[in-house]
């Protein structure tokens, strides 16, 4: 009885080790796909004069949209819910600049995830 109850204590254990190891890694790769959101969308507020409420939206979309590693090769999705929360002229410079800006997104997400 005693054996049994050792190896499923030192069981529990393991398996107690194993969710907090898992729940430190989902909260690490949240606060690096938040970190490039802010820094991305704070490089955008300063290039299309973003309002806050604007920058929050989009900062809310771009980090959803990373965190789901939707395919990152492919950012016309992304384009197309940024775009509607844009006024003409911001959309006029957003055409400018967006793969730009979305090539130093996606570089600074290989950065982050080649030093894990």
């Amino acid at each position: 009885m005693k054996k049994i109850f050792s190896i499923s204590t030192f069981l529990l254990l393991i398996f107690s080790f194993s969710m907090l190891t898992a729940a430190q890694n989902n909260l690490s790769n949240s606060n690096k796909y938040n970190s490039v959101a802010s820094s991305s969308v704070s490089k955008l507020q300063q290039k299309i004069l973003l309002s806050d409420k604007q920058t929050s939206e989009i900062k809310g979309v771009v980090l959803t949209y990373i965190q789901v590693k939707a395919n990152l090769d492919n950012s016309a999705n992304l384009f197309a819910k940024i775009e509607p929360l844009l006024d003409s002229r911001q959309k006029i410079k957003f055409e400018i600049i967006n793969n730009d800006w979305w090539n130093s997104i996606v570089k600074e997400i290989a950065e982050k995830d080649s030093t894990k």
